[in-house]
């Protein structure tokens, strides 16, 4: 059941999430035409340089957004599927709510990061591909990723997996923790509910916020003690590792949470 419910999502999802996906690298490509249209121009009348130059930084800006945009439609269908009038015929489904809620959190999640793959793309194609094409690309790129490791940010090896691994584990806590929010704003405050959910996002914002200055804190010292560059990949392999550990705890946690208050819901209506 939890498979059906995970592709039913996914399909509802797609309607309204597809045009968002598809804008996101036409945008890229109108912004990579734009500096190439300046740099073909050549032009000297600052007006028009202006204005293309707002128009690209408007291009990027409108990529940005569009991860927001996404990521507020699937909050809003886990909001109306669970919590409006629709929200009735969810729950008399003929599936256990660890299904439906599972189903959710892996739409949500698979959404959520194809969304990334695209705005990624994206500024890899409005940013990235105009700077590779005015250089050698290969020099730039094995450049790009020279600095990185310089600073201890390798993308080989071990350190790869943490990030890979610390990236995805990211996109559930996220999502997780939004649905939580969600939850308990509108089972707690049932006359407010967007505001109660509002006001536990920010809630649980904050104490997550505290933890992990804590911990930056601690990695701080611990780069300041950093003398060479295997220190400081070092530091950066416990940062994708705390890291990693701290969102299996939110997720673990903000699952649990919402599973608890949506059975007792249920049980009680």
């Amino acid at each position: 059941m939890l498979k059906k419910l995970y592709l039913y999502d996914l399909y509802a999802l797609r309607r309204t999430v597809l045009p968002f996906l598809l804008a996101s690298p036409a945008v890229a490509l109108l912004a990579f035409g734009i500096i190439e249209l300046s740099t073909l121009l050549q032009t000297e009348n600052i007006v028009l340089f202006t204005s293309l130059i707002l128009l690209y930084f408007l291009c990027l800006l409108g990529i940005a957004l569009l991860n927001t945009a996404v990521l507020f439609i699937v909050i809003f269908r886990y909001y109306k599927n669970f919590f409006t009038d629709e929200g009735y015929l969810t729950l008399v489904l003929p599936a256990s709510m660890r299904a439906q809620v599972g189903a959710k959190i892996f739409s949500g999640v698979t959404v959520s990061a194809l969304t990334s793959v695209a705005v990624w793309l994206s500024f890899g194609i409005a940013i990235g591909l105009p700077i590779a094409l005015s250089v050698d690309a290969t020099y730039f790129f094995s450049g790009l990723l020279d600095v990185f490791a310089s600073i201890g940010f390798g993308f080989n090896g071990l350190s790869g997996v943490l990030a890979v691994i610390s990236m995805i584990t990211s996109l559930f806590a996220q999502i997780i923790l939004l649905y939580a929010a969600i939850t308990l704003g509108s089972l707690l405050m049932r006359r407010h509910k967007i505001f109660g959910s509002i006001l536990f996002y920010f809630v649980i914002n904050l104490v997550v916020s505290a933890v992990n200055s804590l911990f930056s804190g601690v990695l701080g010292i611990f780069l300041s003690t950093a003398n060479s560059v295997e220190d400081l990949s070092l530091a950066n392999m416990m940062s994708y590792s705390v890291t990693t550990l701290l969102n299996v705890a939110l997720s673990f946690g903000g699952y649990f949470a919402i599973y608890s208050m949506m059975h007792k819901k249920l049980n009680l209506e």
